[in-house]
């Protein structure tokens, strides 16, 4: 195993990953661990009604609208898929479901590892057993959908963002918004030098140019391009 350390905007984020993995198998395995502010978010997000939610984004750097989304009947356990292919936005009050997503690559299917198993499956578990509890209060109308309150009523995305901002400002963190996940996610990910069109489809974005832009670029790999083209000014004060 190799720990990375990156440091996008000014943050730091730690990942642990197997030496031979592929953007396959570290989407879903990479583990999160992280100092300042991640790590804290994390745990902060723990009593929260959207600590799912977050997670998710965390994990899988989906949008608002694709967490929303993600239904049961769409995780495969057996062949450790979950498929993206639903956004769910909000409009003078009424949720919009949106089969078709922002654009082609977004209909996609992401990896499962035993953690992600064991983490949705107890979600799940707790689920039914809360609809149990609950019994006829429970509502029935979005029971595929995995990211529900107490109730069984699917979140509001505008209530997530809420939620998301409590947690920030309730803990002095830096600024950050729900979808700064998203953002971070995809840096990491062209950072640890994954392949674009892998990282592309992970993020389920239609064209490369649009990964780009979405991305930054630290200022210790900033500094690190910096070294490597200069490199031949201290082998030239050497030769001396």
């Amino acid at each position: 195993m190799t720990m990375v350390c990156l440091r996008p905007r000014a943050e730091y984020i730690f990942f642990i990953i197997p030496k031979t993995t592929i953007l396959n198998s570290f989407i879903g395995s990479a583990v999160l661990l992280t100092c300042l502010p991640y790590r804290k978010l994390y745990d902060a997000a723990k009593t929260s009604p959207i600590y799912l939610e977050i997670v998710l984004a965390m994990v899988y750097g989906l949008r608002r609208s694709e967490v929303l989304g993600l239904r049961w009947s769409c995780v495969d356990f057996e062949k450790r898929l979950i498929k993206v292919n639903l956004s769910v936005t909000r409009v003078n009050g009424e949720f919009y479901f949106n089969e078709a997503m922002k654009t082609d690559g977004s209909i996609r299917k992401l990896e499962l590892n035993d953690t992600m198993v064991k983490f949705l499956q107890e979600v799940r578990r707790k689920q039914q057993e809360i609809k149990e509890t609950v019994g006829d209060f429970y509502s029935t109308e979005y029971e595929d959908f995995i990211c529900v309150d107490y109730f069984g009523e699917l979140h509001k995305p505008d209530y997530i963002s809420s939620k998301f901002n409590e947690i920030i400002k309730e803990n002095g963190f830096p600024y950050l918004t729900f979808h700064g996940l998203r953002h971070s996610f995809i840096t990491i990910l062209l950072e640890q030098r994954f392949p674009l069109k892998a990282v592309k489809r992970a993020a389920g974005h239609e064209i490369l140019s649009t990964t780009l832009d979405y991305s930054d670029v630290s200022e210790e790999v900033s500094m690190n391009m910096i070294n490597v083209t200069s490199s031949f000014l201290l082998e030239e004060d050497g030769d001396e």
